[in-house]
């Protein structure tokens, strides 16, 4: 039987996921609507609630420009 001494490396790194303005501008109206939290819109979407906040605050600040 052959052995190998290498060790694998296996990365543990995430990756960043990226998402298209329609799919940001979707989330925020829907954050938007009566009686519905950021916090339950992000977990229906499997987002954070931070960048959530952020897409909030980008486009409420584009719209009232």
């Amino acid at each position: 039987m052959t052995t190998n001494n290498q060790t694998s490396i296996i990365s543990l790194e995430k990756k960043r996921r990226t998402c298209s303005a329609e799919f940001k501008q979707q989330i925020v109206q829907a954050c938007k609507a009566p009686d519905v939290s950021i916090a339950s819109v992000a977990l229906q979407h499997g987002l954070n609630t931070n960048p959530l906040s952020n897409w909030i605050r980008l486009i409420d600040g584009k719209l009232g420009k």
